[in-house]
């Protein structure tokens, strides 16, 4: 499992105040060199980290005098510090390792890491020369980069680009790394480099956002004015990942509820969810009654499939009673999804109870009355929410899904308007709704050839783009419609070998059926059976 952290603004953002006169600071004068900090406000997890910690210290140097042991244990107390965001304690701590232990490596790159949080980029870039001159494995790449960053801001693009360059022949795509020289060669003036390097950085991570800033910019000097304006529009401030096994093991160390929030957070954010989910549940043991913490848990549950684990951490936080309209929704999709039909709809109810109007809710609960065959219902809610869409793409996929629902009930020419309507509201069409039309036209639609000719193009450019089950039926029912047997029995036989590997075989009665048809030289009698995936809720 993949698992890397960055211990820029995305995680250590807030960075406290170092208060010494007040609260706790006033009675802990066991260790002069690092005073106390107040945690009177802290959370509880976090106070009680960072006291046994203190006091381990402070027992510690009570009992031996060895160097190499006390260095140890005040690289440990700063870890502790640097891992909550008490960055100044961090500090002093660690610098009472380099009076006792000078030269280690992975002390100056503690350094220079702090001195990047604090803004002094001189300073960082010579703690990261120093960690580097040692050649400790740990620090080879990530300080490269760091330094690189650093001498960048400095103005120094040949040394920053030097620094990336090695840190690339180390770990190939490394996407800080790229993304750095996308950087340095924007501010070389070399646009068209800057393009290609931050694209593949982004490829790579699409989390870190803070390099759609430079690539706007240098879409922006190669006229590519539209381009340069999307990309600035999803600027953000996350940074491209650093491989960082020093920094992972620090922020390991700590019990804050928050840090693991944005941790899990910004790991969902980048698509590795076994990361998010255990960092959110890792925060969910040492705050199980704090709802945000709770809420964002279910949520990537819910992203990363596990709908079982995410309907219990989200009823949960209904206990808690602190569930947003969001919540409800997202509680109400997993209840579908795992059969518990009535609950879902009880949810989509919370959801609406706070927001009347929300659209997910609305669509949420329609999807069920189409499921169970309330199709009425459902035509109408989809009717409504089309109606009130604003965004074209929205209102075509509500026109999809009123047509849908009307093909649910087997009636194609009610069917028909919606689609078309759907067809009409938005380009590029979709390829469900592309599908839809094709299998009306080959099934239960009175179409000319010029018809059945553009489904057939439509249908061969999806089986092209996604070939599978679904795109081979949809083609083998256009075939059989045009005349072409053959094909068409080639075709259905593709689809149902395709659901038998998925396990969907037994789960889909059409399939068998029109093969039948097809070996008889016969067409399809309707687009959709009343058992196709289309019409599930999972």
């Amino acid at each position: 499992m993949k698992r890397t952290f960055d211990v820029l603004p995305a995680l250590l953002a807030g960075v406290l105040a170092f208060v010494i006169a007040s609260g706790a600071a006033a009675q802990d004068d066991r260790l002069p060199e690092v005073p106390a900090p107040d945690l009177s406000d802290a959370a509880g997890p976090v106070r009680d980290a960072l006291t046994e910690a203190r006091n381990a210290m402070a027992d510690l140097l009570d009992n031996t005098d060895e160097p190499i042991t006390r260095a140890n244990a005040w690289l440990a107390l700063g870890d502790a510090y640097f891992a909550h965001d008490y960055l100044p304690q961090a500090g002093a701590a660690w610098r009472e390792v380099e009076a006792l232990q000078p030269g280690r490596s992975d002390l100056a790159y503690r350094l220079g890491v702090l001195a990047t949080l604090e803004g002094d980029s001189e300073r960082a870039v010579a703690r990261f020369s120093e960690a580097l001159d040692q050649a400790f494995p740990d620090v080879l790449v990530p300080a490269r980069i760091r330094r690189g960053r650093a001498l960048l801001e400095q103005g120094d693009v040949l040394a920053a680009q030097a620094d990336f360059e090695a840190a690339l022949r180390l770990a190939p795509e490394a996407p800080a790394a790229l993304g750095g020289l996308g950087r340095a060669a924007l501010v070389d003036g070399r646009a068209e480099d800057a393009v290609e390097l931050l694209s593949r950085s982004l490829a790579i991570d699409p989390a870190g956002t803070r390099l759609y800033f430079s690539l706007g910019q240098a879409l922006r000097d190669l006229g590519r004015v539209d381009e340069a304006r999307v990309a600035l529009d999803r600027a953000g401030e996350g940074e491209p990942t650093i491989d960082d096994p020093i920094m992972l093991r620090i922020q390991q160390l700590s019990r804050s509820p928050q840090f693991y929030l944005e941790a899990g957070l910004a790991q969902a954010d980048r698509g590795d969810f076994d990361a998010a989910v255990q960092m959110l549940s890792r925060g969910v043991s040492l705050a199980p009654e704090n709802p945000d913490v709770v809420a964002a848990y279910g949520k990537v549950l819910a992203r990363a499939g596990q709908y079982e684990l995410a309907r219990n951490a989200l009823r949960q936080l209904r206990e808690l009673g602190r569930m947003s309209a969001e919540d409800w929704v997202v509680l109400g999709q997993v209840e579908a999804l795992t059969g518990s039909i009535e609950q879902a709809l009880g949810a989509y109810a919370g959801a609406l109870t706070l927001e009347p109007a929300m659209p997910e809710a609305l669509e949420g609960r329609a999807r069920i009355w189409l499921h169970q065959g309330e199709f009425d219902r459902a035509a109408g809610q989809f009717a409504e929410l089309a109606e009130q869409a604003e965004a074209p793409a929205k209102r075509a996929r509500m026109l999809y899904w009123q047509g849908m629902t009307r093909l649910a009930s087997g009636d194609c020419e009610a069917a028909r308007p919606h689609f078309q309507a759907a067809f009409d509201a938005t380009t590029p069409r979709d390829a469900a709704l592309l599908s839809a039309l094709a299998r009306m036209r080959a099934s239960c639609l009175d179409v000319d050839a010029d018809a059945l000719d553009e489904a057939l193009e439509w249908s061969e450019r999806i089986y092209d783009a996604r070939p599978g089950l679904a795109s081979s039926e949809t083609l083998a029912m256009v075939h059989a419609a045009l005349g072409r047997f053959t094909d068409a029995v080639d075709l259905q036989a593709a689809a149902i070998f395709e659901a038998l590997k998925a396990g969907e075989l037994e789960r889909r009665s059409d399939l068998q059926a029109n093969l039948a048809r097809y070996e008889a030289e016969q067409t399809a009698e309707r687009p959709f059976a009343p058992d196709d995936p289309r019409f599930r809720l999972d």
